[in-house]
């Protein structure tokens, strides 16, 4: 759209070329306003949550126990995985771009907004009480990457002073530790919030975006142009790419995939023939704004998520089904901004789904809680205890799949979801009596804990 541009320069898989449209006065300029406006404002997490004098305390807080260790506070985030059986998987972690939960209530054949991916919500294991980590991409694709909560009014670690931290406890790692091929691939520009660069620093072996993706399609057979959208390549050759990956390797795959489709200005391919959308006196009574624009809105929604089902179609009529375990979710509830709820506005307005797909043989091991509440900093504990044998790891979320732990969901805009409860905290200097609140801002001290202690290495 914009080649070589401030906001886009990245058109090429050579990184030469796209170093091109980042002259030195610009990059300096840049980098000096950057840093001029992180060390403009103190931030200190520890201290705001009442923990500067006493971090220890809010460890005990977090295990539950006095009895913590003392000497060494990260040992009481260290946990070793309990595999609960031998067969190796490859792991497929999905994110999908504003993939709110609260417009699935209306689906139907006449609203379907679902598309193929509802046959697969209801043959697998569908989390309903998750909520976002943040409110944007960037804020929840983090808390996910490094298994944190979202700290609230912070710079993305990728435009702050951690852009080059690597985050050793973080997935990549423990993956490429057990012989995985480990990639990160988003649909989009990876010179993003400079995204693509701190990916790198956290294991990732292979890190691609949208021009990679392109360049590795097959038979491409459409003007070029017919590929792409302004925020990078449309979803399904995103997914194609996913699934080419798992082909054509003889290595066990870890891949993270964050898509970009369901973002203005809402396109979808030219070819996209969309399933029946019938906007019923109900559905619209729960809208708001502009009814071309909703309608233009959930077609591309309903596009993004009908090529996550087809992925997955393609994958259990495959050799991986019996081999591979997929999860999605999403990054926020945007269409909350458009939506207009009967009760539970709070919790409705972070509601995002999560999803597993597991082998038959692995899931019928499984007893899971449907109604366990969580966020993105639990999708990796969980999907350790899955894949990885007697492996340490470090994390402040949890297994969902460990019906003995407390299961909370957390969202930057300090919000708690604790079975089925959802509240929100005014300030976190705010002295309280309820425990949820004091878990959740132990929650955070602990986090700037752990990220100062790496930090420092």
């Amino acid at each position: 759209m914009y080649p070589l541009g401030k906001m886009i320069p990245n058109v090429s898989a050579n990184e030469f070329i796209n170093k091109v449209a980042q002259n030195g006065f610009r990059a300096f300029t840049s980098a000096y306003g950057v840093r001029k406006k992180y060390l403009k404002r103190e931030y200190d997490l520890i201290k705001e949550t009442g923990f500067k004098k006493d971090i220890k305390r809010a460890f005990k807080i977090l295990k539950g126990s006095p009895n913590i260790d003392e000497k060494n506070l990260l040992n009481n985030i260290t946990y070793t995985t309990k595999k609960i059986d031998t067969n190796e998987y490859n792991v497929v972690v999905i994110m999908v771009e504003s993939f709110g939960s609260p417009i699935l209530k209306y689906n139907s054949d006449e609203f379907n907004i679902l598309g193929n991916l509802k046959q697969h919500f209801d043959e697998d294991i569908l989390l309903k009480n998750f909520i976002s980590s943040g409110d944007g991409t960037i804020s929840s694709l983090q808390a996910l990457l490094l298994n944190i909560p979202h700290r609230p009014r912070s710079f993305a670690f990728s435009q702050s002073i951690y852009k080059q931290t690597t985050f050793d406890y973080s997935p990549a790692f423990l993956y490429n530790n057990a012989g995985y091929e480990t990639s990160f691939i988003y649909g989009g520009d990876l010179t993003w919030r400079n995204l693509g660069k701190f990916v790198q620093f956290q294991g990732y072996k292979n890190v691609e975006g949208k021009i990679d993706i392109y360049n590795n399609l097959k038979n491409k057979n459409q003007d070029k142009d017919e590929y792409f959208h302004p925020w990078g390549v449309y979803d399904e050759y995103l997914y194609s790419h996913v699934f080419d990956k798992l082909e054509n390797t003889k290595n066990k795959q870890m891949i993270f995939a964050l898509s970009t489709n369901n973002h203005p200005p809402y396109n979808v391919p030219s070819n996209y023939k969309g399933k029946k959308l019938v906007y019923s006196q109900e559905i619209k009574n729960h809208l708001s704004g502009n009814l071309d624009l909703v309608k233009q809105r959930f077609t591309s929604y309903q596009y993004a998520v009908n090529s996550v089902g087809n992925f997955l179609t393609q994958l259990k009529k495959s050799k991986f089904a019996n081999n591979t375990i997929v999860v999605v979710t999403a990054d926020n509830n945007t269409i909350d901004g458009i939506m207009k709820y009967d009760n539970n506005k709070l919790f409705n307005s972070k509601n995002i789904p999560l999803y597993f797909y597991l082998p038959k043989s692995l899931k019928d091991k499984i007893n899971v809680d449907v109604k366990a509440s969580g966020s993105h900093k639990d999708i990796f504990p969980t999907l350790y205890n899955l894949t990885l044998k007697d492996t340490q790891y470090l994390s402040i979320g949890n297994d969902l799949f460990n019906n003995t732990q407390q299961k909370y969901g957390f969202n930057g805009s300090m919000i708690v979801n604790h079975k089925r409860h959802t509240k929100k905290l005014k300030g976190l200097k705010d002295k309280t009596l309820d425990a949820d609140f004091d878990y959740y801002k132990a929650s955070l001290a602990v986090t700037q804990y752990l990220i100062d202690e790496t930090y420092k290495k």
